[in-house]
């Protein structure tokens, strides 16, 4: 009740709304409190693994409580459609992450396969989409930003580290340290 109305209320004052429906294929208790929340709340931006996106989407998805077990399969399609369905910006996070906004679609191949082995990456892409959106007001500029500026990270973190403890360090150090300059490089 309490996200409803605050997504309400941000919705009332033109305030950019993120959805990050982690899991919710994995418990009927997940899958109708988001499907609550689509059904009151205009969601400016949903980000997902490609199981929670077929979810939302109303499609059978294979999953392992949170983590998806979808390929990445006409997950432009998935993307575009479902942007067009809920007026929002759709992201799906993987090996190519893709974003639409219902009209136009990209896909980003920044990362590194220890993304996927680290708990909690996919909830750090939506708060770096959130900090963007909530800079810019701009959903598919700031998604992009936000999302790529987590792969460019994870390969940072790579080439800093030597195993997945000391990954989980230079990956926070590197969303903190990085700039404009290694975006646009990358």
């Amino acid at each position: 009740a309490s996200m409803i109305k605050a997504g309400k209320r941000a919705n009332a004052l033109n305030i950019p709304v993120i959805l990050d429906p982690v899991g919710v294929g994995a418990t009927p208790f997940r899958f109708q409190s988001a499907k609550k929340l689509l059904e009151e709340v205009h969601f400016s931006i949903v980000r997902g693994n490609m199981a929670e996106i077929k979810v939302i989407a109303g499609l059978e998805a294979e999953r392992a409580g949170v983590d998806s077990l979808e390929e990445e399969v006409d997950g432009v399609n998935i993307a575009k459609t479902l942007a067009q369905t809920l007026k929002s910006v759709v992201a799906i996070t993987g090996k190519v992450d893709i974003i639409s906004d219902g009209v136009v679609c990209y896909e980003i191949s920044n990362g590194d396969i220890a993304l996927t082995r680290l708990t909690g990456t996919g909830c750090m892409s939506s708060s770096l989409v959130g900090s963007f959106v909530g800079a810019s007001g701009q959903p598919l500029l700031s998604t992009l930003a936000g999302i790529a500026t987590m792969g460019i990270a994870g390969e940072m973190a790579a080439k800093a580290s030597h195993g997945l403890g000391s990954f989980k360090i230079a990956l926070m150090d590197s969303i903190s340290l990085l700039n404009v300059e290694q975006l646009r490089q990358n």
